[in-house]
Protein backbone atom coordinates (compact mmCIF):
# COMPACT_ATOMS: atom_id res chain seq x y z
CA UNK A 1 0.00 0.00 0.00
CA UNK A 2 1.23 3.07 -0.61
CA UNK A 3 1.90 5.65 2.43
CA UNK A 4 -0.60 6.96 3.61
CA UNK A 5 -2.21 7.49 7.22
CA UNK A 6 -5.12 9.38 5.61
CA UNK A 7 -7.83 8.51 2.46
CA UNK A 8 -10.32 11.03 1.91
CA UNK A 9 -13.43 10.10 -0.21
CA UNK A 10 -15.23 13.22 -1.45
CA UNK A 11 -17.71 15.04 -3.67
CA UNK A 12 -21.17 16.36 -3.59
CA UNK A 13 -24.60 13.80 -1.87
CA UNK A 14 -25.65 11.15 -3.62
CA UNK A 15 -22.67 10.36 -5.55
CA UNK A 16 -21.48 7.34 -3.30
CA UNK A 17 -18.97 8.71 -0.77
CA UNK A 18 -20.12 6.54 2.11
CA UNK A 19 -20.64 3.40 0.07
CA UNK A 20 -17.07 3.89 -1.02
CA UNK A 21 -15.90 4.84 2.15
CA UNK A 22 -17.35 1.88 4.10
CA UNK A 23 -15.71 -0.68 0.78
CA UNK A 24 -12.57 0.94 0.92
CA UNK A 25 -12.68 -0.44 5.07
CA UNK A 26 -13.39 -4.05 3.98
CA UNK A 27 -10.30 -3.72 1.33
CA UNK A 28 -7.85 -2.72 3.95
CA UNK A 29 -9.51 -5.21 6.06
CA UNK A 30 -8.77 -7.83 3.55
CA UNK A 31 -5.44 -6.55 2.71
CA UNK A 32 -4.28 -6.78 6.45
CA UNK A 33 -3.80 -3.04 7.36
CA UNK A 34 -5.26 -1.70 10.62
CA UNK A 35 -7.94 1.08 9.91
CA UNK A 36 -10.71 3.01 11.33
CA UNK A 37 -13.52 4.64 9.22
CA UNK A 38 -14.69 7.44 10.40
CA UNK A 39 -18.52 7.70 8.65
CA UNK A 40 -19.21 11.76 8.60
CA UNK A 41 -22.08 10.96 10.68
CA UNK A 42 -20.58 8.77 13.07
CA UNK A 43 -21.08 10.05 16.64
CA UNK A 44 -18.57 12.55 17.79
CA UNK A 45 -17.08 12.94 14.31
CA UNK A 46 -13.76 14.61 15.55
CA UNK A 47 -14.50 17.18 12.88
CA UNK A 48 -17.68 17.28 12.24
CA UNK A 49 -19.54 16.88 15.87
CA UNK A 50 -17.20 16.83 18.49
CA UNK A 51 -16.93 20.10 21.19
CA UNK A 52 -20.29 21.50 19.87
CA UNK A 53 -20.19 21.28 15.82
CA UNK A 54 -17.92 22.63 13.08
CA UNK A 55 -18.61 25.98 12.02
CA UNK A 56 -20.38 27.34 15.67
CA UNK A 57 -17.29 28.86 17.07
CA UNK A 58 -19.16 32.54 15.62
CA UNK A 59 -21.16 33.50 13.81
CA UNK A 60 -21.76 32.48 10.41
CA UNK A 61 -22.79 35.38 8.96
CA UNK A 62 -20.03 37.60 9.59
CA UNK A 63 -16.72 37.90 8.45
CA UNK A 64 -15.32 37.95 11.94
CA UNK A 65 -17.05 34.72 13.07
CA UNK A 66 -16.57 32.90 10.06
CA UNK A 67 -12.51 33.27 10.85
CA UNK A 68 -13.46 31.88 14.34
CA UNK A 69 -15.25 29.08 12.89
CA UNK A 70 -12.19 27.95 9.95
CA UNK A 71 -9.55 28.81 12.69
CA UNK A 72 -11.84 26.41 15.01
CA UNK A 73 -11.78 24.06 11.83
CA UNK A 74 -8.08 23.99 11.58
CA UNK A 75 -7.44 23.02 14.90
CA UNK A 76 -9.59 20.31 14.59
CA UNK A 77 -7.89 19.01 11.66
CA UNK A 78 -4.04 19.27 13.93
CA UNK A 79 -5.37 17.23 16.77
CA UNK A 80 -6.49 14.73 14.36
CA UNK A 81 -3.83 14.31 12.29
CA UNK A 82 -1.55 14.40 15.16
CA UNK A 83 -3.60 11.50 16.47
CA UNK A 84 -3.35 9.63 13.37
CA UNK A 85 0.50 10.19 13.32
CA UNK A 86 0.53 8.66 17.01
CA UNK A 87 -2.11 5.73 16.59
CA UNK A 88 -0.86 4.55 13.42
CA UNK A 89 -2.48 3.22 10.75
CA UNK A 90 -5.08 4.55 7.98
CA UNK A 91 -8.19 6.87 8.70
CA UNK A 92 -10.76 6.73 5.68
CA UNK A 93 -13.15 9.66 5.34
CA UNK A 94 -15.80 11.33 3.67
CA UNK A 95 -17.92 14.08 3.68
CA UNK A 96 -15.29 16.00 5.57
CA UNK A 97 -13.56 17.75 2.91
CA UNK A 98 -15.14 20.22 0.65
CA UNK A 99 -18.55 19.76 2.06
CA UNK A 100 -17.72 23.15 3.54
CA UNK A 101 -18.50 24.88 0.60
CA UNK A 102 -21.85 24.02 0.47
CA UNK A 103 -22.24 23.59 3.83
CA UNK A 104 -21.19 27.10 4.72
CA UNK A 105 -19.42 28.94 2.13
CA UNK A 106 -21.85 29.59 -0.88
CA UNK A 107 -24.78 29.81 1.59
CA UNK A 108 -22.62 32.47 3.48
CA UNK A 109 -21.61 34.43 0.18
CA UNK A 110 -17.77 33.64 1.29
CA UNK A 111 -15.74 35.03 -1.18
CA UNK A 112 -14.34 32.76 -3.78
CA UNK A 113 -10.51 33.37 -3.43
CA UNK A 114 -10.87 33.39 0.41
CA UNK A 115 -12.22 29.66 -0.16
CA UNK A 116 -9.47 28.88 -2.22
CA UNK A 117 -6.87 29.80 0.79
CA UNK A 118 -8.73 27.61 3.14
CA UNK A 119 -8.20 24.70 1.12
CA UNK A 120 -4.60 25.32 0.76
CA UNK A 121 -4.21 26.13 4.50
CA UNK A 122 -5.87 23.23 5.24
CA UNK A 123 -3.97 20.89 2.95
CA UNK A 124 -0.91 22.15 4.17
CA UNK A 125 -2.40 21.26 7.94
CA UNK A 126 -2.83 17.53 6.27
CA UNK A 127 0.08 17.27 4.46
CA UNK A 128 2.40 15.40 7.44
CA UNK A 129 -0.63 12.05 6.58
CA UNK A 130 0.22 12.08 3.18
CA UNK A 131 -3.75 12.35 2.32
CA UNK A 132 -5.05 10.26 -0.76
CA UNK A 133 -8.18 12.05 -2.41
CA UNK A 134 -10.22 10.67 -4.15
CA UNK A 135 -13.35 12.75 -5.80
CA UNK A 136 -16.74 11.10 -6.77
CA UNK A 137 -18.43 13.35 -9.07
CA UNK A 138 -21.64 13.16 -11.89
CA UNK A 139 -21.58 15.74 -14.65
CA UNK A 140 -25.17 15.69 -14.49
CA UNK A 141 -25.99 16.97 -11.01
CA UNK A 142 -29.43 17.50 -11.44
CA UNK A 143 -30.08 13.95 -12.23
CA UNK A 144 -27.71 12.82 -9.98
CA UNK A 145 -29.86 14.72 -7.11
CA UNK A 146 -33.39 13.63 -8.32
CA UNK A 147 -31.77 9.70 -7.91
CA UNK A 148 -31.24 10.54 -4.37
CA UNK A 149 -34.02 12.13 -3.40
CA UNK A 150 -35.74 8.96 -4.48
CA UNK A 151 -33.81 6.83 -2.68
CA UNK A 152 -33.64 8.88 0.87
CA UNK A 153 -36.77 10.37 0.43
CA UNK A 154 -38.58 12.92 1.47
CA UNK A 155 -37.49 14.08 4.75
CA UNK A 156 -33.71 14.28 3.07
CA UNK A 157 -35.09 16.31 0.39
CA UNK A 158 -36.40 18.74 2.16
CA UNK A 159 -33.77 19.60 4.29
CA UNK A 160 -31.67 19.34 0.90
CA UNK A 161 -34.09 22.21 -0.61
CA UNK A 162 -35.77 24.18 2.47
CA UNK A 163 -33.01 27.12 1.86
CA UNK A 164 -34.80 27.65 -1.68
CA UNK A 165 -38.50 28.52 -2.48
CA UNK A 166 -37.95 27.38 -5.99
CA UNK A 167 -35.34 24.89 -5.51
CA UNK A 168 -32.98 24.30 -8.73
CA UNK A 169 -30.14 22.91 -7.79
CA UNK A 170 -27.96 25.97 -8.44
CA UNK A 171 -25.43 26.12 -5.32
CA UNK A 172 -24.89 21.82 -5.93
CA UNK A 173 -23.60 22.57 -9.83
CA UNK A 174 -21.76 25.68 -8.45
CA UNK A 175 -20.59 23.70 -5.50
CA UNK A 176 -19.35 20.71 -8.04
CA UNK A 177 -17.78 22.97 -9.68
CA UNK A 178 -15.55 24.87 -7.63
CA UNK A 179 -15.00 21.44 -5.41
CA UNK A 180 -13.58 19.92 -8.82
CA UNK A 181 -11.36 23.11 -9.15
CA UNK A 182 -9.92 22.89 -5.49
CA UNK A 183 -9.30 19.68 -6.22
CA UNK A 184 -7.40 20.19 -9.30
CA UNK A 185 -5.28 22.70 -7.91
CA UNK A 186 -4.47 19.72 -4.95
CA UNK A 187 -0.76 18.53 -5.51
CA UNK A 188 -0.65 15.23 -3.62
CA UNK A 189 -2.14 11.72 -4.37
CA UNK A 190 -5.59 12.05 -6.07
CA UNK A 191 -8.23 10.23 -7.86
CA UNK A 192 -11.47 11.54 -9.80
CA UNK A 193 -14.08 9.43 -10.74
CA UNK A 194 -17.14 9.62 -12.57
CA UNK A 195 -19.76 7.32 -10.96
CA UNK A 196 -22.83 8.47 -13.64
CA UNK A 197 -23.00 4.87 -14.35
CA UNK A 198 -22.58 3.06 -11.15
CA UNK A 199 -20.43 0.85 -12.07
CA UNK A 200 -19.51 0.49 -8.88
CA UNK A 201 -17.18 -3.03 -9.05
CA UNK A 202 -15.28 -0.76 -11.78
CA UNK A 203 -14.96 2.14 -9.44
CA UNK A 204 -13.72 -0.22 -6.06
CA UNK A 205 -11.15 -1.67 -8.39
CA UNK A 206 -9.80 1.61 -9.11
CA UNK A 207 -9.71 2.73 -5.72
CA UNK A 208 -7.88 -0.13 -4.90
CA UNK A 209 -5.43 0.56 -7.89
CA UNK A 210 -4.82 4.10 -6.35
CA UNK A 211 -4.28 2.70 -3.36
CA UNK A 212 -2.08 0.13 -4.19
CA UNK A 213 -4.15 -2.73 -2.74
CA UNK A 214 -5.09 -5.86 -3.98
CA UNK A 215 -8.89 -5.93 -4.58
CA UNK A 216 -11.26 -8.72 -2.94
CA UNK A 217 -14.84 -9.73 -4.20
CA UNK A 218 -16.74 -9.53 -1.18
CA UNK A 219 -19.03 -11.96 -0.86
CA UNK A 220 -22.77 -12.11 1.09
CA UNK A 221 -24.20 -14.84 2.81
CA UNK A 222 -27.44 -16.08 1.06
CA UNK A 223 -30.65 -15.49 2.85
CA UNK A 224 -32.50 -18.81 2.22
CA UNK A 225 -36.05 -16.69 3.91
CA UNK A 226 -36.37 -12.92 3.54
CA UNK A 227 -39.65 -12.33 4.51
CA UNK A 228 -38.89 -13.13 7.80
CA UNK A 229 -37.01 -10.17 8.72
CA UNK A 230 -39.75 -8.30 7.60
CA UNK A 231 -41.88 -6.02 9.51
CA UNK A 232 -41.74 -3.06 11.95
CA UNK A 233 -39.28 -2.91 14.88
CA UNK A 234 -40.13 -0.65 17.83
CA UNK A 235 -38.53 -0.12 21.46
CA UNK A 236 -40.38 3.38 23.33
CA UNK A 237 -40.28 6.29 19.89
CA UNK A 238 -37.43 4.21 18.10
CA UNK A 239 -38.65 2.79 15.34
CA UNK A 240 -37.24 1.20 11.87
CA UNK A 241 -39.24 -0.73 9.22
CA UNK A 242 -37.72 -3.72 7.17
CA UNK A 243 -38.88 -4.59 3.72
CA UNK A 244 -38.61 -7.51 1.08
CA UNK A 245 -39.14 -5.42 -2.47
CA UNK A 246 -37.25 -6.90 -5.68
CA UNK A 247 -35.76 -9.64 -4.23
CA UNK A 248 -33.81 -7.32 -1.95
CA UNK A 249 -34.12 -6.73 1.88
CA UNK A 250 -34.34 -2.91 3.12
CA UNK A 251 -34.28 -1.26 5.96
CA UNK A 252 -36.65 2.06 6.28
CA UNK A 253 -35.97 4.64 9.19
CA UNK A 254 -37.84 7.55 9.54
CA UNK A 255 -35.42 9.76 7.49
CA UNK A 256 -34.80 7.52 4.44
CA UNK A 257 -36.94 5.81 1.93
CA UNK A 258 -34.92 2.83 2.56
CA UNK A 259 -31.32 1.34 3.17
CA UNK A 260 -30.07 -1.77 1.53
CA UNK A 261 -29.18 -5.06 4.19
CA UNK A 262 -26.19 -7.04 3.09
CA UNK A 263 -25.73 -10.93 4.45
CA UNK A 264 -22.51 -11.14 6.25
CA UNK A 265 -23.82 -14.34 8.40
CA UNK A 266 -26.80 -16.00 8.91
CA UNK A 267 -29.33 -13.37 10.30
CA UNK A 268 -27.08 -10.74 10.45
CA UNK A 269 -27.08 -8.14 8.23
CA UNK A 270 -24.87 -4.45 7.64
CA UNK A 271 -26.18 -1.23 5.99
CA UNK A 272 -24.73 0.09 2.89
CA UNK A 273 -23.35 3.19 3.73
CA UNK A 274 -23.20 2.84 7.28
CA UNK A 275 -21.37 1.60 9.96
CA UNK A 276 -24.25 -0.15 11.40
CA UNK A 277 -25.28 -3.78 11.36
CA UNK A 278 -28.75 -5.32 12.72
CA UNK A 279 -28.87 -8.82 13.95
CA UNK A 280 -32.19 -10.69 14.22
CA UNK A 281 -32.97 -13.48 16.78
CA UNK A 282 -35.90 -15.44 17.05
CA UNK A 283 -37.15 -16.82 20.27
CA UNK A 284 -40.77 -18.80 20.27
CA UNK A 285 -43.16 -16.03 18.46
CA UNK A 286 -41.13 -12.97 18.87
CA UNK A 287 -38.36 -11.66 16.46
CA UNK A 288 -36.08 -9.02 18.36
CA UNK A 289 -33.76 -6.89 16.32
CA UNK A 290 -30.53 -5.66 18.03
CA UNK A 291 -28.43 -2.99 16.40
CA UNK A 292 -24.91 -1.82 16.90
CA UNK A 293 -22.39 0.37 15.27
CA UNK A 294 -21.04 3.90 15.42
CA UNK A 295 -23.58 6.69 14.50
CA UNK A 296 -25.82 9.08 16.44
CA UNK A 297 -29.58 6.75 15.01
CA UNK A 298 -31.85 6.55 17.97
CA UNK A 299 -31.91 2.72 17.46
CA UNK A 300 -28.06 1.96 17.58
CA UNK A 301 -27.49 0.14 20.83
CA UNK A 302 -31.23 -0.87 21.44
CA UNK A 303 -33.12 -4.16 20.73
CA UNK A 304 -36.22 -3.49 19.20
CA UNK A 305 -39.56 -6.29 19.17
CA UNK A 306 -41.23 -6.86 16.02
CA UNK A 307 -44.98 -6.08 15.70
CA UNK A 308 -47.40 -6.85 13.03
CA UNK A 309 -47.82 -4.78 10.01
CA UNK A 310 -51.39 -3.09 9.31
CA UNK A 311 -52.10 -2.95 5.73
CA UNK A 312 -52.51 1.07 6.57
CA UNK A 313 -48.12 0.37 6.82
CA UNK A 314 -47.00 -1.70 4.60
CA UNK A 315 -45.53 -3.82 3.22
CA UNK A 316 -44.20 -0.27 0.71
CA UNK A 317 -43.70 1.73 3.99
Amino acid sequence: MKKTKLIIVAGMSGVGKSTSAQNISYQLTKNAIPHEWYHEEMKDHPIRWAEGGEFTAGDRNTEEGMELNILDTFSRWVALIEKMITKGGVFVMEGCLYQNIIRYFIPGGYPREKIFEYYQHLLKILEPANPHIIHLYRPDVKISFRKAFEVRGKNWEKIITESQQNYDFTDEIAYQTLAREVFAGYPGKKLSIDTSEDQWADYLQQMCDFLDIHYHHKPYASVENPEKYVGIYTKGNAKVTIIYKDHQLYCSPPWFTHIKMNPVKEDEFELTAFPINFKFSFREDETCLSVTGNYDWQIVGKTLKARTISKEEGPDV
